[in-house]
């Protein structure tokens, strides 16, 4: 009877496991598409850039990031524990030196690469705000709410850049000057798939289509003015804005900040279901 070494079983592994480069027609086929909404900004990251786009060659992992950008890493949900640790290690020890910013993945799976790559890397983690997935499937519209929703437009400029420049605060804690917001809000007026909230001649809140693929419409770019703030404009303006998507035959779908239990609960009132949850840690070299 043959005895393998602990070494050589590891080189087994390798050879059945190998990681090869990813392709974009990955993204409709099993077992990836049962996770497809949870995973939806792959197909966004796999149309631009990457510094890291790998796969399992039995399609059981996927890892993709964008250059400066944590990367999103999927692991199909149906292997064992066992499995899912190796495919961990092996993927850590492929990516050495790689300087990975950061990982996004469902809980154990983020964790787990977390926790791989940092000892490998000599690096520290710091645990970041997960995010909720979210799809909508039929809309509940909100009743009673001031104003009315309306596509962008060009006098809408400055209000825009001001909600952009809350929105990099809100979101990412980031402060910017409002002549670059000013630049970015004429881009997505031209783009038309900008839309805000208007009350009394003023807009208060704006939600944006930000892209649409594989029949999907992800809704982002979500923000109201603070002082604007609990008057249902919010919700009008996504419901608006996801039956826009419905009626073009798109899902629409979302990620929240897990953190945040009124943005939750408001997109649940107005029919937004939950379809996972991610986990996100950065690395500090």
């Amino acid at each position: 009877m043959r005895v393998h070494t602990k070494k050589q079983n590891q080189v087994e592994l390798w050879r059945i496991i190998m990681f090869v480069p990813f392709e974009k027609e990955d993204l409709g086929k099993k077992p990836f598409v049962k996770n497809e909404i949870l995973f939806n900004l792959f197909h966004i990251i796999s149309q631009s850039e990457t510094e890291v786009s790998l796969k399992t060659t039995d399609g059981n992992l996927i890892a993709l990031c964008s250059p400066g950008r944590s990367m999103w890493l999927w692991i199909n949900e149906e292997l064992g524990l066992n499995k899912k640790s190796e495919l961990l290690v092996l993927l850590a020890g492929e990516l050495l030196g790689k300087n990975i910013t950061g990982v996004v993945a469902e809980q154990d799976i983020a964790g787990g690469f977390a926790a791989c790559y940092a000892e490998l890397m000599n690096a520290k983690i710091k645990k970041d705000h997960g995010l909720i997935a979210y799809s909508c499937s039929d809309v509940i519209e909100p009743e009673g709410v001031k104003g009315k929703m309306l596509p962008s437009h060009e006098s809408h400029t400055e209000a825009i850049a001001k909600c952009l420049a809350g929105f990099s605060i809100d979101a990412h804690h980031v402060e910017s000057d409002l002549k670059s917001k000013i630049i970015a809000a004429e881009k997505m007026i031209d783009e038309g798939n900008l839309y805000v909230w208007y009350v009394d001649g003023h807009v208060v809140s704006t939600a944006k289509i930000g892209y649409k693929v594989a029949g999907f419409a992800r809704i982002n770019t979500v923000y109201t003015f603070p002082d604007k703030r609990k008057n249902g404009y919010a919700s009008a303006l996504i419901a608006g804005v996801s039956k826009i998507a419905l009626n073009g035959n798109l899902t629409p779908v979302l990620y929240t900040d897990m953190t945040n239990p009124a943005t939750n609960k408001m997109y649940k009132n107005i029919g937004y279901v939950e379809k996972g949850r991610l986990d996100s840690f950065s690395f500090i070299y």
